[in-house]
C-alpha cells in the first residue's frame, strides 16, 4: 500500500513540477533591459487594443525598461489619451536614448467613435486626431539613422497621413503604398464589423446595391475603387496567406502565416521583403484584380 501511495505522490510531484516549470523558468531567467517607445494614435477608449500586445510580449520575454519595470499599456505610449480625449505628437525627446520604436497605429480617433450608436462609430466622420506630421516623420527617420530599430504595423503612413511625411517613411522602409488596402470579412452582411461606407462605395463604383452576404476578401482604394473577391468564385481555398521569401528563410522564419485583418498593399522599392501576402485567386479573380490595377 505504501508503495502505491509513494508512486502516486511521485506522480503528483512530477505533474506539479511540469505545471510550474514555465513559471520557475521565468523567475530564474535574467531580465533584459530595453527602452521601447510605443506610438499609438488610435486609442478612442481605454481598451488600448492596438498596442496592448506589445507590453504583453515584452513581459513574456522578460524585457524591462532601464529602470527595471515592465511597460504598462495604459500609460507607456505616445499618442491619443482617451481620458482627456486629446493627443500629442511623437517628438525627438521621446526617442532620445530609446532602442526601439514601435508604431502600432496612426489612423487616429474620429467623432463617430464617441457617438451613441454603433452605426455612427462605423461611419466615416470628422477627425479628432490622427496621422503623422512632417516633424514626426523626420524624428522617426533620424532615429532609424542612428542605428535604432523602427517597427511599423498597418496604417503607419497610409490615410490620413499626408504625402510629405508619407514619402519620408516610404523611403525609410523601402516601399511604396499603392493607396490600396485589403481586409477579409467572414460575412459582408455583418453590420457590427462591415462599415456602412463600404456599401456606399460599392454602389457608387459598381452601380449595384450592396446586398452581399457571406465571406469575401475586399480591396479598397481610397474612396474611388473597390474589388470584392468571393471564395469559390474568385478565390481558392487558401483565400490569402503570408508566404516566406528566400530572404525570410535566411532568418529561419516559419514558411507561412495566417492573417485576416486590415492589410496595406505596398510595393517594395529597395526594401528587403521577408514575407508576401499571396492571394489564392482563380483565373477569373486574377483577371478582376488586373482590371482594377
Amino acid at each position: 500500500m505504501w508503495r502505491r501511495a509513494a508512486r502516486i505522490g511521485a506522480l503528483l510531484v512530477v505533474a506539479l513540477l511540469v505545471l510550474l516549470a514555465p513559471r520557475i523558468a521565468f523567475r530564474l531567467a535574467p531580465a533584459k533591459k530595453l527602452r521601447v517607445v510605443i506610438l499609438d494614435k488610435t486609442v478612442p477608449v481605454h481598451a488600448f487594443r492596438e498596442h496592448a500586445a506589445i507590453p504583453w510580449l515584452l513581459h513574456a520575454a522578460k524585457i524591462q525598461d532601464p529602470s527595471g519595470r515592465y511597460l504598462d499599456p495604459r500609460s507607456d505610449y505616445v499618442g491619443f489619451d482617451p481620458g482627456t480625449r486629446s493627443g500629442r505628437p511623437l517628438t525627438e525627446a521621446d526617442l532620445a536614448g530609446a532602442d526601439v520604436l514601435v508604431c502600432t497605429d496612426t489612423y487616429g480617433v474620429y467623432r463617430g467613435d464617441y457617438e451613441a450608436s454603433l452605426a455612427a462609430a462605423m461611419e466615416r466622420s470628422p477627425k479628432i486626431y490622427g496621422g503623422l506630421d512632417d516633424a514626426e516623420a523626420k524624428a522617426i527617420v533620424d532615429f532609424a539613422g542612428r542605428g535604432s530599430m523602427v517597427l511599423a504595423e498597418f496604417n503607419t503612413f497610409a490615410s490620413p497621413t499626408e504625402d510629405g511625411p508619407r514619402a519620408r517613411l516610404e523611403a525609410l522602409f523601402g516601399v511604396r503604398w499603392t493607396r490600396w488596402v485589403a481586409r477579409y470579412w467572414p460575412d459582408l452582411a455583418d453590420g457590427n464589423e462591415v462599415p456602412a461606407w463600404l456599401g456606399r462605395l460599392y454602389q457608387r463604383v459598381t452601380g449595384k446595391p450592396f446586398d452581399l452576404g457571406g465571406p469575401a476578401l475586399v480591396f479598397i482604394r481610397d474612396d474611388v475603387d473597390v474589388v470584392v473577391l468571393r471564395p469559390g468564385e474568385d478565390l481558392g481555398a487558401d483565400v490569402v496567406t503570408q508566404q516566406r521569401t528566400p530572404a525570410g528563410a535566411a532568418y529561419g522564419f516559419p514558411p507561412r502565416g495566417a492573417y485576416w485583418f486590415w492589410m496595406d498593399v505596398v510595393e517594395p522599392t529597395d526594401g528587403e521583403v521577408l514575407y508576401e501576402h499571396v492571394v489564392d485567386v482563380t483565373e477569373g479573380g486574377a483577371e478582376r484584380l488586373r482590371r482594377h490595377g
